[in-house]
């Protein structure tokens, strides 16, 4: 499968990359790169790619690699916040003017008909938004402590787990988050969170690591030393 990968040199592009990490151009493009973009991730049919525009609140383009085709979706519309579940060609958002209250809600966006489901209305929210790989449950901060955690089959059911700020991930079965310790542009530990016991377990020895993501299959994790740029692969358990 083909990935989407956005430089770190603090520049608002999206390059796109084969699995040998070499570059694909998009048709009709002059440049190496998809120009003032971020957060990019390929649909499932691996020749469709979306991402964001703005610095928030984002828009949402799709942009075909063939021809280079693109269309913004959703149109009229800004989002607070972005999460892709791109395997079954859907993101989850946080948005006011998308919903019926015109209130801050949390949607469910079908990005190949650009169909719109509110889910449930969220009094409080701070950011993170993120997506269990099974697509089953969001979790984002409510405040700068607090984890809400919502089961998208009952939306009005929620968890909560007072963690402090930091990066966090869905486990593969969702009963448990990897949390970065501290700010999310700073170094810090990963601790497993219970969902359920609010039990706190530090892995890979306490030792502190820049950023990390969970691999799609949830047996692997991939972190960044700090201050060094060199990535490290490790199994989680």
């Amino acid at each position: 499968s083909q990935r989407i990968a956005m430089p770190s040199n603090g520049k608002k592009v999206v390059a796109l990359l084969d699995d040998e990490g070499h570059e694909i151009k998009v048709g009709g493009s002059k440049t190496r790169f998809i120009e003032n973009a971020s957060n990019g991730a390929w649909l499932a049919d691996g020749q469709t790619a979306v991402y964001l525009t703005g610095i928030g609140p984002y828009k949402i383009v799709r942009v075909r690699l063939s021809d280079g085709q693109s269309s913004t979706l959703f149109e009229d519309h800004t989002f607070d916040s972005v999460v892709w579940d791109a395997a079954r060609n859907q993101a989850f958002a946080v948005s006011q003017n998308l919903s019926i209250s015109g209130r801050t809600a949390l949607m469910q966006l079908d990005l190949i008909h650009e169909g719109v489901h509110e889910i449930t209305r969220l009094p409080n929210f701070q950011g993170q938004l993120t997506v269990s790989a099974s697509g089953k449950k969001v979790g984002y901060f409510m405040d700068g402590d607090t984890i809400e955690v919502r089961e998208l089959a009952s939306p009005v059911k929620f968890v909560r787990v007072r963690t402090g700020p930091d990066k966090f991930e869905f486990s593969h079965d969702d009963q448990r988050i990897l949390l970065k310790r501290g700010p999310v542009d700073k170094s810090g530990s990963l601790v497993w969170v219970g969902l359920s016991d609010n039990s706190f377990v530090p892995i890979l020895h306490g030792l502190e690591f820049h950023d990390f993501e969970i691999t799609p299959d949830g047996n692997t994790v991939i972190v960044m030393d700090p201050g060094k740029g060199i990535l490290k692969i490790y199994p989680l358990r």
